[in-house]
């Protein structure tokens, strides 16, 4: 029975320890960025018809990347070091059907920036991810505008009134050519550049397959 006592002690000791250091490496809460709440604003009358999506944090607008994926129409955007709050916690999913965008949902992950390596202790940090589903999806990410103004991020897609234009933005690329396409937003400060308003694009060919892009992620605070 004493055996058993103490082997009861030194695992309650043990489990007690690993999640208070486990702990000290979750992110500070005052470097995450909270998205609170989100609204779609479609301009669709005139010539020059859009689609805007537009986030709004607290805290500070985080980094992120966006990712067109022909394989199920969606856009993808990644954003770092984020957390869901405020009416968003109730609204991860939301219909749309305004121009191309049909549907919008977020997914909240926690993770490990030190996953893959032995050895060291885990980094935690905050990903927020927004699935835009769209029908038809845009073919060129540059077409894709962004802009981010005191905590609030917009995002623009054309919708032209001009059906052969619409047709040029939005027809299926060559499946040889542009399985996905990236756009890493600055801020980042991706191999030496700083500011805003900075796009790197990384046209990526390969077989038209689904394995998962794996772009490198911004050192995060």
């Amino acid at each position: 029975m004493r055996s058993n006592a103490l082997f009861f002690f030194i695992f309650i000791c043990f489990t007690s320890s690993y999640a208070f250091n486990e702990a000290e490496f979750m992110p500070n809460p005052d470097s995450v960025s909270i998205l609170l709440t989100t609204r779609v604003d479609a301009r669709l009358k005139g010539e020059e018809q859009n689609v805007k999506y537009i986030l709004n944090f607290s805290q500070g607008q985080p980094l992120f990347y966006f990712e067109l994926s022909q394989i199920g129409k969606k856009i993808f955007v990644t954003l770092v070091n984020t957390r869901l709050g405020g009416f968003m916690l109730e609204e991860r999913e939301k219909t749309v059907n305004k121009g191309p965008l049909k549907k919008v949902a977020f997914i909240e992950e926690l993770k490990d920036k030190n996953q893959d390596v032995a050895g060291l202790n885990p980094e935690f940090y905050y990903v927020t991810t927004m699935i835009m589903d769209c029908d038809p999806l845009i073919n060129d990410p540059s077409k894709v505008i962004i802009e981010e103004k005191n905590e609030t991020i917009t995002i623009s897609l054309p919708w032209p009134s001009n059906l052969q234009k619409r047709k040029e933005l939005y027809s299926t690329p060559d499946k040889k050519g542009n399985r996905k396409l990236i756009a890493v937003i600055s801020g980042i400060g991706a191999a030496g550049l700083a500011g805003g308003g900075i796009l790197l694009w990384n046209l990526l060919s390969g077989n038209d397959d689904e394995t998962p892009l794996k772009p490198v992620l911004p050192e995060h605070p």
